[in-house]
C-alpha cells in the first residue's frame, strides 16, 4: 500500500495581525480568537472572542467589516465561538455561553438567532455540524457527577445532537471523556481544569453519524445516530510513553511562564503549582486530540508531545485505508 506524505508550507499565504497589538486596532489585536473560516472568495472570517466581534477580511487581508459586542441581545455575545463546520459559503454561525446560535450572512447582517433547547445541560465540546446541519456535541457532567477529592479525574461523557430548534437528544452515554484536575487550597476546592496532557473526546460529524476518538489509543470509531458502533479505524501511531525528558520540558515551560509574570513571589507560586501538577502527570500521552472530515477524507491530528516541533495529521479514506 502506498502512503503519501505532505508537508504544509512553512510560510503563510496570508497573515493578519501580529503587529503592534494596539487595543483599538482591527488588524493587530486578536484577543482570544475562537474560530476562523475561509470563504470561497478567499476572504477570512475571524471570531475575535475577547472583543466579542466577528471580523471579515478580504483575500488580501483588508478589513471589510466587524459585527458584535458584549451582551445578550441581537448580535451580542458572551464567550462566543465561531462554528466552522456549521458555517457555509453564505452563512456564519456563532455559538455563545447562553446556548445561543447566531447566524450572519457574508455581509455581517443578522439572519437568525435562537437558543438551543438543552434543558439543564450545556455543551462541553465545540459544536460540530453534519453537511445537512445536524449539530452534535458532548455535554458537561452533571453536578452530582463532579468529584469531591483533589487531583486528577476523568469524566464519563454524554453525546447529544440537535436538529435546528428542536430539543437535544442524547444518543451515546458513558464515553470515556475528559481528563481534568481538581485543585484544593486550605481544604477547599479552588479550580477544576483540563489535566496537563489529558485525554479528551474528539468528534467529527457526518450525515449518518459521528466519528469519535477518546485519545486512549490509535483508534477512532464511527457511531450512528442510535449510538451503535458501526466501524473502527486503527493505525500504527507514535509511541505514547511519557519520559523524564518530557516532564523536564514541561517543568521548564511552566517555570518560564511564571517568570514572565514579573511578580515578587513568582517562584513560590511556581513551586506550589508544580507540587500539585507533577504527581498528576499521566504516564501516557493521548494518541490524538482532533478529528475532521474534509475532502472525502477522515483526518486525525496526533497529540503533539513536548519533544515535537511539528503538528502531524494522518488521513484515511472511508474504508479506513
Amino acid at each position: 500500500m502506498e502512503v503519501r506524505t505532505f508537508r504544509a508550507s512553512a510560510s503563510p499565504l496570508l497573515s493578519i495581525g501580529g503587529g503592534t497589538q494596539r487595543a483599538d486596532s482591527l488588524y493587530d489585536s486578536f484577543h482570544a480568537v475562537s474560530g476562523a473560516i475561509r470563504l470561497p472568495d478567499g476572504s477570512i472570517v475571524v471570531m475575535a472572542g475577547g472583543h466579542h466581534e466577528v471580523r471579515r477580511f478580504g483575500p488580501d487581508g483588508t478589513h471589510l467589516w466587524s459585527r458584535g459586542r458584549r451582551g445578550e441581545g441581537p448580535v451580542e455575545f458572551e464567550m462566543p465561538k465561531l462554528l466552522p463546520t456549521c458555517s457555509s459559503d453564505d452563512r456564519i454561525v456563532v455559538y455563545d455561553r447562553h446556548s445561543r446560535i447566531t447566524i450572519l450572512n457574508n455581509d455581517g447582517e443578522l439572519v437568525e438567532d435562537y437558543r438551543l433547547r438543552l434543558g439543564d445541560r450545556r455543551p462541553y465540546s465545540t459544536i460540530e455540524c453534519s453537511p445537512s446541519g445536524r449539530m452534535a456535541f458532548t455535554l458537561y457532567a452533571r453536578d452530582d457527577e463532579m468529584p469531591s477529592e483533589p487531583g486528577p479525574h476523568r469524566w464519563a461523557m454524554d453525546m447529544a445532537y440537535v436538529d435546528g430548534k428542536g430539543s437535544a437528544t442524547v444518543f451515546r452515554s458513558g464515553i470515556p471523556g475528559t481528563d481534568r484536575h481538581l485543585y484544593f487550597r486550605d481544604g477547599y476546592p479552588t479550580s477544576e481544569l483540563p489535566l496537563t496532557w489529558g485525554r479528551d473526546v474528539a468528534l467529527a460529524v457526518a450525515d449518518d453519524g459521528v466519528w469519535i476518538g477518546t485519545g486512549d489509543s490509535h483508534e477512532i470509531e464511527f457511531v450512528d445516530w442510535a449510538g451503535t458502533t458501526v466501524r473502527r479505524i486503527r493505525w500504527a501511531g507514535p509511541d505514547l510513553e511519557v519520559t523524564q525528558e518530557d516532564i523536564d520540558l514541561e517543568r521548564n515551560r511552566l517555570y518560564e511562564l511564571y517568570e514572565q509574570w514579573q511578580v515578587a513571589d513568582w517562584r513560590q507560586r511556581f513551586e506550589a503549582m508544580w507540587k500539585q501538577d507533577e504527581p498528576a502527570l499521566p504516564a501516557r500521552f493521548p494518541s490524538h486530540n482532533t478529528i475532521m472530515v474534509a475532502a472525502d477524507r477522515i483526518w486525525v491530528k496526533h497529540f503533539r508531545q513536548p519533544r515535537q516541533t511539528e503538528h502531524h495529521w494522518v488521513a484515511f479514506n472511508d474504508g479506513g485505508t
